[in-house]
């Protein structure tokens, strides 16, 4: 646009020493005609332009990591005249990270017509992403003039992380400070006789103390009652959102933590364990949390997650959940960050730091193995760029 205004612009300097040199009725028109050009230009593009609407498609309702989409652009013409050039900025914001990305879209626009431009887009990192139309512009046949328009047109993908088929299980250490529960273990069988976990018939070997006498005598054969298992239903997972300033791999660190979380919450669910998921929220300057009992809530769970912020000041989660340790009363707690701070870890008691398992997120490349074995808590490494590799063989 500015080349064609130059050009413009030299050309009314001709038209005027034309015009001023031969003083006659056509130079002078002709050079009131020049000048008066963009102004019917104008006028037309700005006619054109109200039967212009710019659109973006609806896509998906979410995405895996890594998986491609194509993201549809719509550009409809009502009007009889074709336009030149329509000039649109394409804008992708991740709710992690902020800043939006940018992108100019260039295309003319065919009179009576309806134009679809499609980009494939395969986003790299979970979260929720917002494709959104910032400003259109309408450029006259001579780029001379401009329209701009400001649609109000979006749209908001979750990228959700991966599911892996992990063969992490949960040992019986676990639970070994599990309270007073009133939960037990679907899948597994204990030895807390308040609860039945199921009647069977008679085998050799099974003790005489688990025969169920009222019941044997009823049907008239021998059957075991096999007691219950009792299950931790204070366990709690906190996520540290905290970006590593200043590397490149703390996008990679976010995704890690996310796909750690979406391997431990369905192992809990298939012990029928419910848990709580904790993160810090900036806006309201506390700690946010989600109930998971089903694989529903996890879902829900992750959306609400994709609605926060990350940060790169403080290890926010942490320094909450020191300061007020009945968040989490009795529990289990699992804490997943990119960052070792022992600070706040030597402000725990021992009460606190033993059923404590601290999940360290980090490029393993670049960087030794921590240990925290002085400070009596678990720690459990997992690389960001494999993290289903360390929780394969995982026993919690």
């Amino acid at each position: 646009m500015k080349k064609a205004r130059i050009i413009y612009g030299a050309f009314c300097v001709a038209m005027a020493v034309f015009a001023f040199s031969y003083r006659e009725y056509l130079s002078m028109l002709a050079f009131a005609m020049a000048l008066l050009l963009p102004l019917g230009l104008y006028l037309l593009l700005r006619h054109c332009a109200k039967k212009v609407e710019v659109e973006l498609l609806p896509g998906p309702h979410s995405l895996g990591r890594g998986e491609s989409f194509s993201l549809q652009l719509q550009i409809k013409n009502r009007g009889r005249l074709p336009i030149a050039r329509c000039q649109v900025e394409l804008l992708a914001r991740h709710q992690f990270y902020g800043d939006p990305n940018r992108t100019v879209v260039e295309t003319p626009v065919f009179s009576k017509n309806t134009q679809t431009i499609s980009y494939s887009v395969a986003p790299r990192h979970t979260g929720k992403i917002t494709f959104s139309l910032g400003e259109v512009r309408l450029y006259d046949f001579l780029g001379i003039t401009c329209i701009r328009l400001e649609p109000n047109s979006r749209l908001v993908l979750p990228v959700l992380p991966a599911f892996v088929d992990s063969a992490a299980r949960i040992g019986v250490d676990f639970f070994r400070h599990v309270p007073d529960s009133n939960t037990f273990s679907r899948h597994r069988r204990g030895d807390d006789s308040s609860e039945t976990f199921k009647l069977r018939e008679y085998q050799p070997g099974d003790r005489i103390n688990h025969i169920h006498w009222k019941l044997t005598a009823k049907v008239g054969e021998m059957i075991v009652k096999e007691s219950s298992f009792p299950l931790q239903d204070t366990t709690c997972i906190f996520l540290e959102l905290y970006r590593v300033s200043g590397s490149r791999e703390d996008k990679n660190y976010l995704d890690a933590i996310l796909e750690t979380l979406c391997v431990l919450s369905p192992l809990f669910l298939q012990e029928g364990i419910e848990h709580t998921v904790y993160w810090y929220d900036l806006q309201n300057g506390g700690l946010a949390s989600h109930r998971i009992t089903d694989e529903a809530d996890l879902f829900g769970c992750l959306d609400d997650l994709f609605d926060a912020a990350s940060y790169t000041e403080q290890i926010y989660a942490l320094q909450a959940y020191c300061q007020n340790f009945t968040v989490a009363k009795s529990a289990q707690v699992l804490y997943l960050a990119p960052i070792i701070e022992t600070g706040p870890i030597e402000q725990m008691g021992m009460e606190h730091r033993e059923p404590f398992t601290f999940f360290y997120i980090h490029d393993f490349d670049h960087c030794d193995m921590p240990v925290l074995d002085r400070y009596g808590i678990r720690c459990i490494c997992v690389d960001s760029d494999h993290p289903e590799g360390a929780l394969q063989a995982l026993i919690l």
